[in-house]
């Protein structure tokens, strides 16, 4: 849990920064969309992990988890943002949490 804590508080610097360069720079054009995705994540928990780390991370936020399908929908400012939701860092992080927790 404290590596997970530590993953998220690395990604929500990093998504810090990225907003605010796509804010205050002028060449930077925001390109705000949709992308929905299924992380292979096991357990409800898991899901509303992933659901509220997303949204607390500065440019993106969690419109809907389907608990039947896991699927995510989520909206981004920028394209980057939106890519690697899918197999990223925290998703790898709470998959390892899910199989400790299910020994």
């Amino acid at each position: 849990m404290i590596l997970y804590g530590l993953i998220l508080l690395w990604e929500i610097i990093l998504a810090n920064i990225a907003v605010t360069k796509s804010l205050l720079s002028s060449r930077s054009k925001l390109d705000s969309g949709f992308v929905s995705f299924r992380p292979n994540l096991q357990t409800s928990w898991g899901q509303v992990l992933l659901a509220n780390a997303i949204t607390i991370t500065p440019g993106t936020v969690t419109i809907d988890v389907n608990p039947d399908t896991g699927v995510f929908m989520v909206h981004g400012l920028t394209e980057s943002m939106r890519e690697g939701l899918e197999d990223g860092r925290l998703v790898r992080c709470i998959q390892r949490l899910e199989r400790s927790r299910a020994r």
